[in-house]
Order: structure tokens, then C-alpha cells, then sequence
């Protein structure tokens, strides 16, 4: 009796068998690329949104906003009734940030309009409540190499103050020790930075910082109007009030609200030491 299959050539058998993992193999590395690129682009959006970056050059009020393509700036001129989302040391909020094929869309938090009621050309005149926004467009499609903190803070440069976007470490006060000078204390300013922060006030202290290392200091920040975000060194900390322990020395505080004006003061942080913060926001002028 034959048999109703066919035989199969074992060559035949094992080619199949490796082409058909070899396909698998394949399918899950690109998968692992994609996922891989899609975590990449979650990571800088989380880093960014929250930010405060203040303008460099004026923000159209357009819906696409002020555009960068293949690192070259597109900045208009503005007739003096032509409203526009944001001026040159404006401060900003970074709202969100999306990734698509060829461009990069930041949308920063709402800021109303200098003219509020602005003519539309018909005699009639609109209310406005902008959205400053900023696109950056590629030729070509995004690679991993353009998706790195380093690359994109160096094409918002062209447009933002980005010393807020950069990562940030805090160096400790170095004391200074020589044959007629004795070590100074944990914490304590050498003589020599002494002259260059001597404009720079030292938060005020509440009580001494028990159980903690001799450079960190305790820090708690109020607010007048109860909850608004906190920055220290650029980076978001939290609402207000915020207590964080953080290494002694200089340190920028940034307080935010919407309606508010932003609340901004750079503070010597003593060592072992509990300060306390309490800003001050007032009103913004309509």
C-alpha cells in the first residue's frame, strides 16, 4: 500500500524549520526595536513635560507656532496689531510633547493674549487665550540618535533658554584648609566662593537637622495661595508645601501657578540646617 503524504527530504525538512525561526528571530527583534523606541519616547516626554524654559526669540499665534526644520529656524516678522503666543524672556511651561515620524510637537501651557480682543479682519474681534507652540521638523524620519536629551536640547536652544532642560548635579561646598586657615565646617562656603555668592541670600532657618549627613539640609517651601508647582534647580519637584532633603549649597526655587506671577529666587541652603521657604504670589495683571 502507498503512502497517501508524501516523503519528505530531511534536508528539506531542516531548511523549513530554520527559515521559519529565522523569520521568528526577525519579527520579535523589529518588535523590540519598536517597543524599545516607543520607551525611549515616553522617557523624554516625561522628562520634559513640566519644565519651565523662558522664550529666546517671539512665538507666532498660529496653530503650528513657531517651527525649527532641519535645525534652521523659521522666525517671521510681526506687525505691531499681530498677536503672538509668547515674546523673547517670557517664561513657559512645557505642557506636552509629541513624537511623530518626521517632526517633534511641543506644546507649552496656555498664556493669554497681550490684546485680548484682536481684530479677524471682518470688523469683528475675538477673545484669545494662546497656546505658545514649537515644531521641529526633520527631512527624513526620527532615528534613536535624534531621540537623546543632548541632540533635542540642542535644537530648543535656537529658540528656548535651556539651562533648565539640562540634567543637573549639585557639587558640595569644598572646604579649604591651609597652614594659617583651619577647616571650615560641613557645609560652610570657602572664602574664595564667598565673594561670588555674596549677593545671594541664605534661606532662613527654623531648627537644627538632626540624624542627617553633615552637607545635606532640609528644605520646605509654602506658598501664599496654598498649592502650586515647585522647581528647584529647573526641575519639578512637586506642589507646594514641599519639604525635600537635598545637598547644601546654592540652589534656584521656582514656585508656579496659573494667574500668578511666577515666584523665582536663587538661596544659599546651609548644611544641617531646617529652612523654610514661603513665596510670595501675587495676581497676575490682566
Amino acid at each position: 500500500m502507498s503512502c497517501p503524504f508524501p516523503r519528505l527530504h530531511p534536508l528539506g525538512v531542516l531548511l523549513t524549520i530554520c527559515l521559519f525561526v529565522f523569520s521568528m528571530t526577525a519579527q520579535t527583534r523589529s518588535l523590540s526595536e519598536e517597543q524599545l523606541e516607543s520607551y525611549r519616547k515616553s522617557l523624554l516626554a516625561d522628562y520634559y513635560i513640566g519644565k519651565p524654559v523662558r522664550a529666546k526669540v517671539t512665538f507666532p499665534a498660529t496653530a503650528q507656532g513657531l517651527e525649527i526644520n532641519d535645525g534652521k529656524i523659521n522666525v517671521l516678522p510681526f506687525s505691531a496689531n499681530q498677536p503672538v503666543a509668547a515674546r523673547p524672556g517670557d517664561l513657559l511651561i512645557i505642557k506636552q510633547v509629541k513624537f511623530k515620524r518626521r517632526s517633534i510637537e511641543i506644546e507649552f501651557a496656555e498664556k493669554e493674549a497681550e490684546n485680548k480682543a484682536w481684530s479677524l479682519g471682518s470688523g469683528k474681534q475675538q477673545s484669545l487665550t494662546l497656546k505658545p507652540r514649537l515644531r521641529l521638523r526633520f527631512s527624513r524620519e526620527l532615528t534613536a540618535r535624534d531621540l537623546s536629551l543632548q541632540n533635542l536640547n540642542l535644537l530648543l536652544a535656537m529658540a528656548l533658554d535651556t539651562s533648565s532642560l539640562a540634567p543637573q548635579t549639585v557639587e558640595l561646598p569644598r572646604a579649604v584648609t591651609t597652614a594659617n586657615q583651619p577647616k571650615q565646617a560641613a557645609g560652610q562656603l570657602p572664602a574664595e566662593q564667598d565673594i561670588q555668592v555674596r549677593d545671594i541670600p541664605t534661606a532662613p532657618t527654623v531648627a537644627e537637622l538632626a540624624g542627617a549627613a553633615p552637607n545635606i539640609a532640609e528644605l520646605t517651601i509654602e506658598c501664599s495661595i496654598g498649592r502650586a508647582r515647585v522647581y528647584i534647580d529647573g526641575a519639578y519637584s512637586g506642589w507646594t508645601p514641599r519639604t525635600v532633603r537635598i545637598v547644601a549649597g546654592i540652589h534656584s526655587i521656582l514656585v508656579l501657578q496659573e494667574g500668578y506671577t511666577a515666584w523665582e529666587q536663587r538661596l544659599i541652603i546651609p548644611a544641617g540646617k531646617v529652612s523654610l521657604v514661603r513665596a510670595e504670589l501675587k495676581v497676575a495683571a490682566p
